[in-house]
Parts: C-alpha cells; sequence; structure tokens
C-alpha cells in the first residue's frame, strides 16, 4: 500500500467514525423520545484487489452504514393519562395525517409508530400531537335504539362528539318477595290487598317516564297475584297492561304467568306508547317470590338498563384495545378497538420524522390485526414505551470511535509528515 493510499484509508476510518459519532449523538438526543429505537453502526471492510495465487488482498478502508434495530422492545412504565398506550411485543398503532374529512375509511397513506402518547384533540378524535388520528374498528351507537356495533371498518376513533348520549330502556328486573300473610289476610277477609312499586325509565330521545307496578291479590285462585302496568302520564300506555300470576304453594317461586308454565328466566313484554313511538319493553320477574315472611313488602332491586341524557366525562382502554366512552349518567359506549400492524420485516421499514415509520418493498405489506391477534403484542392502558437507548452504552461507543477517530487521524498526519520527508529527500 501506498502512503497516498493509507492517507485514503485514513479518511475512510474518520468519514466511518463520524458516522458512528453521529448514529450515538443521535441516539442520546432521543433517550427520552416515546417508542424511539436505538441505531447502531455497522462497519464494512473495502478491499482494491482480491486474495489471489496466496497474494493477500489490498485494503481500502471502511465504510459504515446505520443500522435499525425496530425490533426491540422498550421499557414500559406506568403513566396517569387514560389515553397513554403502550404495545408489549410486536406491532405498531396505525395513524394518519390529519385532514379536513377526517373519520371514516382506511387511511390512503397510513403510518405506523410504537409511539402512545394519546390525547383526545378539540374534535373529540383519539390524535397523537396535533398531526395524527389513530385509527381503529370503528363502532356506530344509536341513541335511538342504545344499539352499539361493530361497523367492519377501519376509521379515525372519536370518542365524543361534543353531543349528550342516552340510552332507552329496553329490560326491567324486579327481586322482589311477596308476602304469603298478605294474601293469606285477603283471602279470609275477601277484601283484595295491593303492593305497589315504581321505577323511571327513558324513551327513545332520552325523556323519563315513570312506570308503576301494582300486585293485587286474586283470591280466585290460591297464591294468585294479579300485576297491572300503569303511569301516571295520560298520554302513556301499555300494550299488554295486565298478568295473572301464580306461585307455587312448595317453593314460593313464581310457576305460571296468564295461565301458561314458566321456567326461568321469567319474562314478559309489553310496548311502552309514547307521544314520539313504540318503546319495546320487556319484564323480568324471575326472582319474584311468595313467601311467608311476614307483613311486608321485600323489595330487594327493581332496575332498567336505560340511561338519561348527559355529557363525556372520560375515556378508558382495555387490555385488548377497546376503547369506551364514559358519560355523566354512567352510560358506557364502545367507540372502537385499537388496530395494531405487523410486518415481516419491521427493520426494513421506512423511518419519517415524529416517530413515524412507513411500508416499503423490504418491510413487506402490512398486516393488520389488533392487540394479541395475528403476531401482535397486547397494549397496555395508561403506560407508555420508553426509548430503548442505553446512555451507558452510548458512552462507551463514544469513546470507542473518539479513540478511533484520533487513530485515523495520526495514521495522516504520519503520512504527511512522510511525504514531506520524501519531498526532502529529492530536494
Amino acid at each position: 500500500m501506498s502512503i497516498a493510499s493509507a492517507m485514503s484509508t485514513a479518511v475512510s476510518g474518520l468519514k466511518s467514525e463520524a458516522q458512528a459519532l453521529s448514529t450515538v449523538a443521535n441516539n442520546l438526543a432521543n433517550s427520552s423520545t416515546i417508542g424511539y429505537k436505538a441505531n447502531s453502526t455497522r462497519f464494512i471492510s473495502l478491499v482494491t484487489t482480491s486474495y489471489t495465487d496466496n497474494v493477500p488482498s489490498s485494503g481500502a478502508g471502511v465504510t459504515a452504514v446505520s443500522r435499525q434495530n425496530v425490533a426491540a422492545q422498550g421499557g414500559v412504565s406506568a403513566t396517569s393519562s387514560s389515553t397513554d398506550m403502550a404495545i408489549d411485543g410486536n406491532g405498531f398503532f396505525v395513524v394518519s395525517r390529519k385532514s379536513s374529512s377526517a373519520g371514516t375509511g382506511t387511511p390512503t397513506n397510513p403510518l405506523y409508530t410504537r409511539d402512545g402518547e394519546f390525547s383526545v384533540d378539540d374534535e373529540g378524535y383519539l390524535s397523537l400531537g396535533n398531526d395524527y388520528y389513530l385509527e381503529g374498528y370503528t363502532y356506530s351507537y344509536n341513541t335511538s335504539t342504545g344499539a352499539n356495533v361493530a361497523t367492519g371498518s377501519v376509521g379515525a376513533l372519536r370518542v365524543q362528539d361534543g353531543k349528550e348520549k342516552w340510552k332507552p330502556t329496553a329490560n326491567l328486573s324486579l327481586d322482589a318477595n311477596l308476602p304469603m300473610s298478605v294474601w293469606n289476610k285477603a283471602k279470609t277477609t275477601g277484601v283484595p290487598s295491593s303492593i305497589t312499586t315504581s321505577t323511571t325509565i327513558y324513551d327513545t330521545i332520552g325523556t323519563s317516564h315513570t312506570v308503576t307496578m301494582t300486585f293485587t291479590t286474586d283470591a280466585s285462585a290460591s297464591d294468585q297475584w294479579d300485576v297491572s302496568l300503569t303511569s301516571s302520564e295520560p298520554s302513556l300506555s301499555f300494550s299488554t297492561s295486565y298478568y295473572t300470576m301464580l306461585f307455587s304453594p312448595t317453593n314460593g317461586s313464581l310457576s305460571q304467568v296468564n295461565g301458561s308454565a314458566v321456567t326461568a328466566p321469567i319474562t314478559v313484554s309489553s310496548n311502552l306508547v309514547t307521544a314520539t313511538g313504540t318503546l319495546p319493553l320487556t319484564f323480568d320477574f324471575t326472582d319474584l317470590t311468595q313467601y311467608d315472611s311476614g307483613s311486608t313488602f321485600k323489595l330487594t332491586s327493581l332496575s332498567q338498563d336505560g340511561y338519561p341524557p348527559s355529557s363525556y366525562s372520560g375515556v378508558t382502554v382495555s387490555s385488548d384495545g377497546v376503547v369506551t366512552s364514559t358519560y355523566g349518567s354512567g352510560l358506557t359506549i364502545t367507540i372502537g378497538q385499537v388496530a395494531l400492524y405487523n410486518f415481516a420485516n419491521v427493520n426494513g421499514l421506512t423511518v419519517l420524522s415524529d416517530g413515524m415509520y412507513q411500508e416499503s418493498t423490504t418491510s413487506g405489506k402490512a398486516l393488520a390485526g389488533v392487540s394479541g391477534d395475528n403476531g401482535t403484542g397486547t397494549i397496555k392502558s395508561q403506560a407508555l414505551e420508553a426509548s430503548t437507548t442505553d446512555t451507558g452504552t452510548e458512552f462507551t461507543k463514544m469513546i470507542v470511535a473518539q479513540q478511533a477517530y484520533s487513530a485515523a487521524s495520526q495514521v495522516i498526519s504520519t503520512s504527511k509528515t512522510m511525504f514531506n520527508d520524501l519531498v526532502s529527500a529529492v530536494r
């Protein structure tokens, strides 16, 4: 190797170590960046002639390339934000750039990230910073029916639209005991006795109504009660408002409704006709009994599944990535399920700013899935994934790069001296 070749080789060393130092600097700068994956530097030797006929090859220096390690798992730590998410295992969140037409449909240019610092923006969408929407499998909620169903499509997850939400009542459940002594007394005296209980229900537009159930002793048959459904509002009526119930004399359970034998669960249906339409209601009387428990009507519970109109109050994310909005009344609505995408070669993804990755020919096609599905990891709610940068390791690499850079520069200095000696000898 000539002196000029030695200088050229040393220069390649300077460039390569500078590249290594640049990688170290970038890793250290991102040591606190959520979801950041530290890179490493790969050094590749160069030769000018190959080894043949026992003649050794002639070295031509070195080149350096940055090496991705996107598959590395960062540490997962808990946070206090309900919209923070971390992926424990493989996979990426899929996001789309914000635009004036955000919302439904699979994004045409999806981006992928491990940064789970999501928040609810001023339009109610789960967003990453001010630039990206979080995508997922969306659900649709109908306030008129209370139906909450998956749409089967991927879109931006919107946890609230600024409007009040409610749920119309569909089911009522009564857990109570009608005292046998009351029925016996009514039979003896010939004077019927009545027991009344009421509850509030909600119709298809969220308006509240009071429904009253009146239980009256019926001496026409042993252990028989008549049940009537009424409302204090004259404009309301029930399609079926009267039922005859017969109880077992041996165990006190409800055995017949309107003359027909029944088994648990015991339900009856009646439509509440309101000014705004018909509200189908199902009454569950499975836990209605007649025991000799004294002369007092014992009401354990009277529940219904409707909710009054109320405003959005918060959001939660489950371990399977299901996003649920909560309202002031206690109503919960499933918004969607966070989509996770995986790739055959994650280290082949194109790296972009903002912690984003883009599909490439090297990475392979994106494989759609959800938490724990299709080779993806699981979502940890109220948690974030830390940078994979290890400052101790990076400082060690920096020292090694510094020493190698210093040595290469010394080769150039020595080569310069040798050139000067050669010129002096010629003179």
